[in-house]
């Protein structure tokens, strides 16, 4: 986790802020270049308090491992291998099933391996801006379900863009972190689409490819989507299509 992502994160509890517990964190430096991030809050890796705005320090730095507390209900969250796991579990019936697909399909991305696409190519995102005629990515931007990190990858080397990728399973987080881990500009957060931890108008895009019809409330999902976009923000969303409307004379 990059210091300066903080600032954004929520609790997905009661959206009130979080805070690093940093008398118990492990720090690894990252030797490749980094590039100015805006940050608006205090340094979180230390006890420097007010640091100026764009300093390079949290971005040269990765928190392998801590707990993020909630500053309202005190819920505590950890960090692991680099990821927040911003979670809220339950045994509901939904949760079931979103556990299930999350085994499944983290199954197979942890089976890929970020090695397997070390290069920017044209990927799922691509294929959605073709069809859709989006526009340029710039600003901050959510990756609303990454998968294997591919299409996160490609968006955070655009020196103006700024992206955080939110998955549900254990192995596409971690193939997906292994993937951006030296771009400054990407960050992997595991997270429910139906309890986003971010704070209301916090990015200027939003895109997900492939993801809302396999979670059992994809409109609650698509409403938190609408919660974390800012006033005019751009939201591209991609589901299969329905095969059984077709017919074969």
């Amino acid at each position: 986790m990059k210091p300066h992502i903080l600032q954004y994160f929520r609790c997905p509890d009661c959206l009130a802020p979080l805070r690093l517990d940093t008398s118990a964190i492990n720090i690894v430096e990252r030797d490749s270049a980094a590039r100015l991030v805006p940050c608006s809050g205090l340094c979180s890796s230390s006890g420097h308090g007010q640091h100026h705005h764009g300093c390079m320090e949290c971005t040269q730095i990765e928190v392998m491992s801590g707990t993020l507390t909630c500053n309202s209900c005190s819920n505590r969250y950890p960090i692991d291998h680099g990821i927040p796991k911003l979670l809220i579990r339950d045994s509901s019936a939904d949760d079931v099933v979103k556990a299930r697909t999350a085994r499944s399909f983290g199954y197979l991305w942890g089976r890929v391996g970020p090695s397997a696409h070390v290069t920017s190519r044209p990927y799922h995102f691509e294929k959605m801006s073709s069809a859709l005629s989006l526009p340029t990515l710039t600003g901050f931007v959510l990756d609303a379900g990454c998968g294997e990190g591919i299409d996160l990858a490609n968006q955070a080397r655009d020196p103006g863009v700024e992206v955080v990728g939110v998955e549900l399973s254990d192995g596409g987080c971690h193939t997906s972190f292994a993937r951006v881990e030296q771009l400054v500009g990407a960050h992997v957060v595991q997270a429910d689409l139906c309890r986003l931890p971010f704070d209301e108008a916090t990015f200027d895009a939003i895109y997900s490819y492939g993801v809302l019809h396999h979670v059992p409330t994809p409109f609650r999902a698509a409403a938190e989507a609408a919660r974390v976009g800012k006033g005019g923000a751009q939201v591209a969303v991609y589901v299969y299509e329905d095969f059984s409307e077709r017919f074969v004379g």
